[in-house]
């Protein structure tokens, strides 16, 4: 079974999240922040991060820069984020993602994607609509 770590502050759209990727029968586990973020991984490594930019104190790229530079670099992360520009997705590749979701997007379509993703998981860098 696929462990997903989902870290985004806000509750309502971690809880979303969590029911339907559970529906894929993928574990989901939450943090709020980036700090919380770091305590699960070090808890249990998941396979996935599916991560906000906009999170309180740190920011979203901040944690994937320290994440690609620790011994945790090997982590798949896509992150979730309202920031649509193709600026914006490109400072999510170059902080090194593995894929960005654009929000608002459709939670049963998130699954079904984030299932696919990692059954495939993909080589270079992807950007998923949903």
């Amino acid at each position: 079974m696929f462990d997903i770590l989902v870290v985004d502050d806000e509750a309502s759209l971690r809880k979303l999240i969590q029911i339907n990727l559970s529906r894929e029968g993928l574990k989901v586990r939450e943090a709020k922040d980036v700090e919380e973020a770091w305590e699960k991984i070090r808890e249990k490594k998941p396979h996935l991060v599916l991560l906000d930019v906009m999170l309180p104190g740190r920011s979203g790229l901040d944690f994937l820069k320290e994440l690609r530079e620790s011994e945790f670099s090997d982590i798949k992360v896509i992150i979730l984020s309202a920031r649509a520009q193709r600026d914006d997705i490109e400072k999510g590749k170059r902080a090194g993602a593995d894929g960005y979701i654009v929000k608002p997007f459709d939670p049963i379509a998130l699954g079904k994607k984030i299932k696919r993703f990692l059954r495939e998981m993909p080589s270079s860098f992807e950007v998923v609509h949903c």
